[in-house]
């Protein structure tokens, strides 16, 4: 049907037209009525218009969003400017807290790659310390990658744990040894006994005891006895020397001015141990577990002065007795008196 104000084409039996609004059959039509209907979709075109609007401006918002997450910089949740002496001044004092468990310093000679892969390493490493109750959370350990190895204290380091920044200095070359990177995410797990220790200067025999846990649990986490296997034998890193836990070395070969003997009978010592011990029913080496428990239950008195040794064999002991009835105490008291240190208490 055709309509006759407008000439456009409606359903045979329209009454009115979908186009004016008039009526197009052969009834009477009051004018009323034809500007009642045009008024009417006229209403509905403006509604049908603001609704399009409405869902424009969402879909344009909603790209527009979009747009600034896929484009946004990296979110920094922590900046701080930490005061340093003369002699780190050169470390950086920027920190960004990047990571979970490891964030690297501005002016780090790394890239997002290695970046990214010692995240991953870490974070492995941390769940194994959570697992066998060496922390009760996993700490962030701030991380400045140098060119080579470097000078600290007086000394030639390819890595080094700064105790008061909670960061340590890596040479990059050794940075993709897992071993070396969670020796010092150990460091930070014992933050506060590491902070004891400096602020003692009679400390030289616990200070070999957190350096042989800290050198030996990564060994373990990666099952190997060789401690920076990757970098000297894979990496080849000029000059870099690793320590084999697979010996038989005796607490008289170890010496107060020789750091590395003493990593060596400590290491040694927790190795044969873990070779000798079942693993406990949750799947964990139980000289793992013991030993950082026995570490974490030293006091700063039990750093001090002689015989520190014997207190940590001792402690060993007393938490064998605590978490496993004393299962393992014979084993214990064996290997260490073969080795040349006694406890100083028989086994109660």
């Amino acid at each position: 049907m055709q309509c006759p104000f407008c000439n456009r084409e409606n359903q045979i039996d329209s009454t009115f037209c979908a186009h004016c609004g008039r009526r197009v059959d052969n009834r009477p039509q009051a004018p009323e009525t034809s500007s009642l209907v045009s008024a009417r979709i006229a209403e509905r075109k403006k509604l049908l218009g603001f609704c399009a609007g409405i869902i424009a401006g969402i879909a344009i918002s909603s790209m527009a969003f979009i747009s600034f997450l896929n484009h946004r910089p990296p979110a920094v949740t922590v900046q701080s400017t930490v005061t340093t002496d003369a002699t780190t001044a050169a470390h950086k004092p920027t920190r960004h807290l990047s990571g979970k468990v490891v964030s690297f310093v501005d002016g780090s000679d790394s890239t997002p790659e290695v970046e990214a892969n010692t995240e991953k390493e870490v974070e492995g490493f941390s769940q194994y310390l959570l697992r066998i109750h060496a922390t009760s959370q996993a700490p962030n350990l701030f991380i400045k990658a140098e060119p080579n190895s470097f000078q600290e204290d007086g000394c030639e380091w390819d890595s080094h744990y700064i105790t008061e920044q909670k960061m340590t200095r890596i040479d990059r070359h050794v940075l993709p040894d897992g071993d070396l990177i969670d020796k010092e995410y150990v460091h930070i797990t014992f933050q506060q006994s590491m902070l004891d220790l400096d602020d003692n200067t009679d400390t030289c025999d616990a200070s070999a005891i957190e350096d042989g846990l800290s050198s030996y649990l990564p060994c373990s986490y990666h099952n190997h006895s060789f401690f920076g296997h990757e970098a000297e034998f894979k990496l080849h890193v000029p000059n870099f020397e690793g320590t084999e836990f697979d010996n038989s070395t005796t607490y008289s070969d170890r010496t107060d001015t020789e750091h590395d003997g003493a990593e060596r009978f400590w290491g040694g010592v927790f190795w044969e141990l873990r070779q000798k011990l079942n693993r406990d029913k949750d799947g964990n080496a139980p000289i793992d577990v013991l030993i950082v428990a026995a570490w974490n239950a030293l006091t700063t008195e039990d750093y001090v002065g002689p015989n520190v040794g014997q207190r940590f064999v001792n402690a060993i002991l007393a938490k064998d007795r605590e978490l496993y009835d004393g299962e393992h105490s014979s084993a214990i008291r064996s290997v260490f008196t073969r080795r040349g240190l006694q406890p100083i208490q028989p086994p109660s």
